[in-house]
């Protein structure tokens, strides 16, 4: 009952913190909407800069909001130069803001609706790991998810009240593997052993992170988020502890797992899987390297974008090669004192 209670909960902040709830957010002025394409009017290249662009006219129905149901006609790709990937046609939902021009105000589209397959994929998921797996997967998802939102607000909390953002990932990510362990693996003192290997494991990451960080000068900055981010909101001194943050995070998540009684086989099967997802997080950056001919290969493995690839994997293979040391010491004190 008391899992359940805590599945139900998650379930439930889950869906009500979803950004899918949000059908109008107004910031400076602007408002935002679902719509739905009901009629391409027209549709041609323009040149910009000699270059030719695509350009629709579009009749769009407003799905959301104070303006629902109303009508709208939309040039889409004459204010925003697009693609020809990002043409859209009749029955395509899309997302549209406000702003103005000569003529008043005028609604813009600015992205593609994805909420909608996101959602029936993440149900499908579900659905499957229900069937498939039995529900402690489903429990363990929903009590990240619950564990994620939390900490996450209390970081940037913490953060924005002027606290240092390595310390505050470091709480953070303690905090939230000792409560993660706590629900999916009960109270015992091999849950015990396994939060102070997860602890002590993460804080060294955090202290070789900052190193690396100084020692190679990397700022933090390369994701298109955090240059948003740098755009007159925050310091890059806050820019490269969410970066530090995030590799503990990440790494968090395998020493759960991997915390207890690790053998060379464990580590060689996550350290597959660790590389595996860095690398096929970074292709475009591979292909970049492997297409841009005219800088020296040397150049682009010196870059920055690089260097942050390099410390996530350092991170993570630190960590995989400390924890079965720590593990081992704590489970001898254990045994030493007697309980």
């Amino acid at each position: 009952m008391k899992k359940l209670t805590i599945f139900v909960s998650a379930l439930l902040l889950f869906l009500f913190a979803s950004p899918a709830r949000a059908q109008e957010v107004e910031d400076g002025g602007s408002r935002f909407f679902r719509a739905e394409v009901l009629e391409v009017l027209s549709e041609s290249d323009q040149g910009f800069s000699g270059v030719p662009q695509p350009v629709q006219t579009l009749r769009l129905v407003i799905l959301d909001g104070d303006s629902k149901g109303q009508e709208v006609e939309v040039e889409h790709g004459s204010l925003f130069p697009i693609s020809k990937s990002q043409l859209v046609g009749v029955g395509d939902k899309v997302v549209v803001t406000t702003t103005r021009d000569a003529t008043g105000e005028i609604f813009v589209i600015t992205d593609t609706l994805r909420l909608e397959i996101m959602g029936a994929a993440l149900a499908t998921v579900l659905v499957a790991m229900y069937f498939l797996v039995g529900r402690k997967s489903l429990i363990a998802l929903f009590v990240f998810a619950l564990g994620s939102i939390l900490f996450s607000r209390f970081g940037m909390g913490q953060i924005q009240a002027g606290a240092d953002p390595v310390l505050v990932g470091l709480v953070s990510t303690v905090g939230f593997s000792g409560a993660y362990i706590v629900v999916i693996k009960g109270k015992s003192r091999k849950s015990l052993e396994s939060f102070m290997t997860v602890s002590s494991v993460i804080a060294l990451v955090a202290a070789l992170n900052v190193f690396l960080a100084r020692a190679m000068a990397i700022s933090g900055f390369g994701t298109q988020e955090a240059l948003l981010l740098q755009t007159g909101i925050v310091s890059s001194e806050l820019i490269l502890g969410v970066f530090i943050g995030g590799v503990m995070f990440a790494v968090t998540g395998l020493l759960i797992e991997y915390s207890g009684n690790p053998d060379k086989e464990d580590f060689t099967k996550l350290m597959t899987i660790s590389l595996f997802l860095i690398v096929g997080g970074s292709v475009s950056l591979v292909m970049f390297i492997a297409l841009n001919k005219d800088i020296p290969l040397w150049v682009s493995l010196n870059s920055e974008l690089v260097a942050r690839e390099f410390v996530r994997v350092v991170s993570v293979l630190a960590a995989l090669l400390l924890t079965p040391h720590f593990s081992r010491f704590y489970a001898k004190k254990a045994w030493k004192s007697g309980d």
